[in-house]
């Protein structure tokens, strides 16, 4: 890509001047950056508005958290309280979509077993 800089005491705004006047071929493509556009460069343009009819905004629709689903969510149990996730049907489990806080539910559980089992510890009399 051949870039072209014109002097800064020119202004390309003229409304009298051509391309040939800024020495720049007829058939090429011209890139505009703006001084008050920081992120605006000749390396990396931005995309052309597409020419199809443009469709209203999208509301961002919500999805499964898990990492490829695109399903919707279920309300209620598909709230993970470990990993803060909203999950589908198929993910809402613990072990399917691979949740942070599964050894932590792992623990808690096995320590309340543990203690209703000590509850219900009977003592056999010895007479």
């Amino acid at each position: 890509m051949t870039s072209f800089n014109t002097p800064d005491t020119t202004s390309l705004d003229d409304d009298n001047k051509t391309l040939d006047d800024y020495h720049i071929p007829t058939n090429s493509t011209l890139y505009f950056a703006s001084s008050l556009d920081s992120q605006a460069s000749l390396a990396s343009p931005s995309p052309a508005p597409s020419t199809a009819s443009s469709s209203p905004a999208k509301k961002s629709r919500k999805r499964c958290t898990f990492k490829s689903c695109i399903s919707a969510p279920l309300r209620g149990v598909g709230d993970c309280v470990f990993c803060e996730g909203h999950f589908c049907s198929k993910h809402r489990l613990l072990e399917q979509h691979d949740c942070v806080g599964l050894q932590n539910c792992k623990q808690q559980l096995h320590e309340r077993n543990a203690v209703k089992l000590h509850q219900q510890q009977t003592v056999a009399n010895k007479v």
